[in-house]
């Protein structure tokens, strides 16, 4: 194999990362957002209930 062809291999396989590596951390960012409102929610909960 050409060292030409290797390169663009090597691209499209480091383009296809950097797609997954987004997708993830969007994913990552959803997650912490409902955990974020999970939490808030379980707080005003547990005051309602202390009161």
């Amino acid at each position: 194999m050409k060292l030409h062809q290797l390169l663009s291999r090597l691209h499209q396989l480091l383009s296809r990362l950097h797609q997954l590596l987004s997708h993830l951390r969007q994913l990552l960012n959803r997650l912490h957002q409902l955990l974020t409102l999970l939490v808030l929610l379980l707080m005003l909960q547990n005051n309602a209930m202390n009161k």
